[in-house]
């Protein structure tokens, strides 16, 4: 077990607030509260020697080994979304390429590990160790703030899911739009990739599903306006959670650049699970670990019913 402290729903707020809270770089010290907890070794758990897609089904997340999409040696040249960044500037056309490439292998293998009748990347992220830095207010070498990295791109340090449960509502909608009616069940799932080296710092911690209760979950406002809508840009709903002592968390040491984890952000089926909260952690192998550079990818699903029963 290695000992970390994570960032919950403060014990002090009131359960289901008249006012949506909002989550961001400015209210966070308001709303969350450190709590230590103890991280269990994924890699060792017996849950972990059942087929990923089983892993998803019970806990809401799995490792798949020997990830080697085609363009893994040019991953670290994908950028973040301009939609992350205040200074407008556009993805460049080698970082666009490499990252639809990047989109499609997604997919297949989002398919693979879920059953899912389709699967679609709709958005990504990029942590790299000078976004972390710059996001939480480090200057340039000219002594320049750089407005272009917004807080959303530092390495997330609070428990949430990226997802509220009211988006598979809009998720048949954005099926729809790609071409795609004949579904029964919606879920997003994230995978999410080290890149380059192996995760020294700042690994990923993921709570297993089933020691979560419902009544833990808060819906919360993102401060962030990243959303395309019909009207532009809007604050997006996130989950967030109180702390609770049933609370089972994992992580992965030293994952790999060929390692990639699928964990589950909002799913409709029935015996599945239906969230998986997590959050960065601030644990490191050792006393000058290299900076975790990484990229997620999140991914609408759709499942017909006689797919989900052949688990």
């Amino acid at each position: 077990m290695v000992k970390a402290e994570v960032h919950y729903l403060s014990p002090a707020l009131a359960p289901r607030p008249a006012e949506p809270l909002v989550y961001s770089k400015e209210t966070r010290g308001a709303i969350t509260a450190p709590v230590n907890i103890s991280l269990a070794d994924a890699r060792i758990d017996p849950a972990s020697q059942l087929p990923p897609r089983e892993q998803l089904q019970l806990r809401g997340f799995a490792m798949v080994p020997d990830f080697l999409p085609a363009c893994h040696a040019e991953l670290h040249a994908v950028e973040g979304p301009a939609a992350y960044r205040q200074d407008g500037r556009a993805e460049s056309r080698e970082s666009a390429e490499i990252r639809q490439a990047y989109f499609r292998d997604i997919e297949d293998l989002v398919r693979k590990v879920t059953g899912a009748e389709v699967a679609f990347a709709v958005t990504h992220n990029v942590r790299t160790p000078q976004s972390h830095h710059l996001a939480k207010g480090a200057k340039r070498r000219d002594g320049d703030v750089n407005p272009g990295v917004d807080y959303i791109q530092s390495y997330a340090q609070f428990v949430h899911c990226d997802y509220s449960p009211g988006v598979l509502a809009k998720a048949r909608r954005m099926l729809s739009t790609r071409g795609v009616e004949a579904v029964d069940e919606l879920a997003f799932v994230n995978v999410w990739q080290p890149i380059l080296h192996e995760v020294e710092m700042a690994p990923l911690a993921l709570l297993d599903s089933r020691s979560v209760a419902h009544a833990e979950m808060e819906t919360t406002i993102l401060g962030y306006a990243i959303t395309p809508s019909s009207s532009g840009k809007v604050r997006p709903s996130i989950l967030q959670l109180r702390p609770s002592a049933a609370h089972k968390w994992f992580y992965y040491p030293r994952m790999q650049p060929s390692e990639a984890l699928v964990f589950v952000q909002a799913d409709s089926r029935p015996g599945h699970a239906r969230h998986c909260f997590h959050t960065s952690v601030k644990h490191a192998v050792s006393d000058q670990p290299i900076p975790r550079h990484s990229i997620e990818v999140r991914v609408l699903c759709g499942f017909r019913r006689t797919e989900t029963a052949r688990l």
